[in-house]
């Protein structure tokens, strides 16, 4: 194999390195590649996580989402109007009210409930890998993520929500906002 890029970081003290590397199609076999990290990992007590992509592909994307239909719906019409240049391949939500939205876009939905999270983000993260996401969109996701979560995505998650965030917090921002006298509210989108 060739080693096409190499990064490390260590972030809360957890040590992360991703690798790329591509092989000539001849001589080349999964499965032995696959077996032979696995034992590595078993051997070293580590996660590692594989992934094999053709050059060029475009790029998969998940789509987390609460109730609030409006970033999800503008994301999808982006999407059919080729707008974007990636591919969504999986909307998750830990409540059920986008699943028909995801459904008309012929998009999977995954429910997960969010009652217990460390199980909640596990779980979302096997359904990542599940379906090769290689950047996450939180379109109006409105839970919070553990630095654990974050450091498997790291520089690979959008974040869009409202702009009243963090001065009102919680799924009642516009209330508190209108409440409080607040007269331009806007959305913000950072990674």
């Amino acid at each position: 194999a060739n080693i096409e890029a190499l990064e490390e970081k260590v972030t809360r003290g957890q040590f992360g390195m991703t690798l790329q590397a591509s092989w000539k199609a001849t001589g080349f076999n999964e499965a032995t590649v696959r077996a032979g990290l696995k034992q590595l990992a078993d051997a070293l007590g580590m996660e590692i996580r594989i992934r094999f992509t053709e050059p060029n592909r475009c790029q998969r994307y998940a789509l987390l989402v609460t109730k609030e239909a409006h970033c999800l719906e503008a994301i999808l019409a982006a999407q059919h109007a080729r707008q974007l240049k990636a591919q969504p391949v999986v909307v998750i939500g830990n409540h059920t009210a986008l699943a028909p939205l995801a459904r008309r876009h012929n998009l999977p939905f995954v429910h997960m409930p969010w009652d217990d999270r460390p199980s909640a983000e596990q779980r979302t993260l096997e359904v990542l890998d599940e379906h090769e996401v290689d950047f996450v969109v939180l379109a109006r996701f409105m839970k919070i993520l553990s630095p654990g979560f974050v450091w498997r995505y790291k520089n690979k998650i959008i974040n869009i929500h409202p702009s009243l965030l963090p001065s009102f917090p919680g799924p009642q921002a516009y209330r508190q906002a209108y409440e409080t006298g607040v007269k331009i509210v806007g959305v913000t989108a950072h990674f």
